[in-house]
């Protein structure tokens, strides 16, 4: 007869019945046979395990029920978490969820070693020691939000390959370090804005090579080096508030980025080609930073970008074409809060998203004009292009006359070329009309003297 595998749950069986299905009808008949008592500890450890859940949280089980509180009616399946603005849910059904009930660490011994998902956020955790981890391999997502975290204690002895997730927003930490994220191999997504941390270091992920979603900033960074970052194919990344005074040239090489938040820097222009790899862009943010200038290809490559928010900047005006290579299909451009100024230079882009609206009802690109004063505060979807134009009379927010409308090179060249020659043959005509005029007739009086003269010589 084969061994019997031992029964996971054997509250409710006989000590006895249990004893003989182990041992005694095991084929090794020379092993020693434990007594009835040794195997009742044994059993009340494995029921106890598969139960435990620590006081004031909430577990649910490996098929996403919950256990702990018990369940009422109304409960639904499965844990639930928001992780950046998508929902993270069901990735993980054996978990642990302890929000907010004042934990100082994370209550390892009363976990069961099989959880996959750790939610401690909102606690009073101030150090993350890595080695109360070590039990827990199945482990796939660490949530540890909002815990006033100031050091990560690294530990060379603790891998936890299933780990992708690792959440570490709103904490206190100052520095981060490549150590720190040893024990998360097959890391994938990474939470780290809203902290004190003023450098990342070039290695910060060498351990990391499968990091494709990488959230930094906020953060009170000094200045921003890019180097850690190059090696990894990034579908999502934000640079928030990270003091950049431009928009960094590696992010030209991302293929695989579909979502940027580059919000709340310093940054002055968007040159051209400056996403020029980025096919797959798909939502763009750029909003509140000192934008004046946009390159007519800045956004060439980026042929499936449909969400641009280019909103609290120093925009004035777009160079013709500037949206021509990105989608077409429910686009969406915000610049609210630029001073823009609505006159001929800017009629194309009314004309276009008139066009374009046409095309596509779901688009939505709206402005409000800043000047000329005749159109100051209106949005852009109350005017027609007819109301683009430029004249003398207009005026700006600083009471100055309005800049006229710029004319490409090569027309200006040839106009001032033709307008010489106009006003030089014109100026011709007129002096010579003007001097016969005045002259007319000391002339005929001098050319009959001569003849009169000749007469006489004769």
């Amino acid at each position: 007869m084969t061994n019997t595998e031992p029964p996971v749950f054997e509250s409710f069986i006989d000590v006895n019945t249990v004893f003989q299905m182990r041992f005694v009808n095991n084929t090794d008949c020379s092993a020693p046979a434990p007594s009835p008592h040794t195997l009742v500890t044994t059993t009340a450890r494995v029921v106890e395990n598969r139960n435990a859940c620590p006081q004031g949280c909430t577990c649910y089980d490996e098929n996403g029920r919950r256990y702990a509180p018990p369940p009422n009616k109304s409960s639904g399946a499965g844990p639930r978490t928001r992780i950046h603005g998508f929902a993270y849910m069901k990735f993980a059904k054996l978990s642990v969820s302890c929000i907010g009930i004042g934990l100082t660490r994370i209550p390892t011994e009363s976990m069961r070693s099989d959880v996959q998902m750790i939610v401690l956020s909102d606690n009073n955790i101030s150090t993350l020691d890595l080695t109360e981890l070590k039990k827990f391999k199945d482990l796939n997502i660490l949530d540890l939000k909002r815990n006033g975290i100031k050091e990560i204690k690294a530990s060379s002895q603790v891998v936890l390959k299933d780990v992708t997730l690792v959440n570490l927003r709103f904490n206190n930490l100052t520095t981060v370090e490549s150590s720190h994220f040893r024990s998360f191999p097959n890391l994938e997504i990474v939470m780290l804005y809203h902290n004190q941390i003023k450098r990342f270091p070039n290695n910060l992920f060498v351990h990391n090579p499968k990091l494709n979603r990488v959230y930094l900033g906020p953060n009170p960074i000094e200045k921003f080096q890019f180097h850690f970052l190059k090696a990894l194919d990034i579908y999502s990344l934000s640079l928030r508030k990270l003091s950049l005074k431009s928009v960094p040239q590696e992010i030209a090489t991302m293929k695989n980025l579909t979502y940027l938040d580059l919000n709340d820097n310093h940054i002055t222009s968007l040159p051209n080609e400056t996403f020029s790899n980025t096919t797959a862009l798909y939502r763009i943010k750029v909003e509140n930073n000192k934008i004046e200038s946009i390159g007519v290809n800045a956004f060439n490559g980026a042929t499936l970008l449909r969400f641009v928010y280019l909103s609290e900047n120093k925009i004035k005006t777009l160079p013709a074409g500037i949206f021509s290579n990105i989608s077409q299909e429910r686009l969406k451009v915000e610049l609210w809060s630029n001073p823009m100024v609505c006159d001929c230079n800017l009629k194309w882009f009314k004309t276009w998203i008139e066009e374009a609206e046409e095309r596509d009802p779901t688009t939505d690109v709206r402005f409000i004009c800043s000047t000329p004063s005749r159109v100051h505060n209106k949005k852009s979807d109350e005017l027609s292009p007819a109301e683009f134009f430029c004249k003398d009379a207009d005026k700006n927010d600083d009471g100055l006359a309005c800049s006229v409308c710029k004319i490409p090179a090569g027309p200006i060249a040839l106009t001032v070329l033709l307008t010489f020659v106009v006003t030089a043959v014109c100026c011709c005509v007129v002096w010579r009309c003007t001097f016969k005029r005045r002259y007319g007739d000391l002339i005929k009086y001098t050319r009959g003297k001569d003849t009169y003269s000749e007469v006489d010589t004769m």
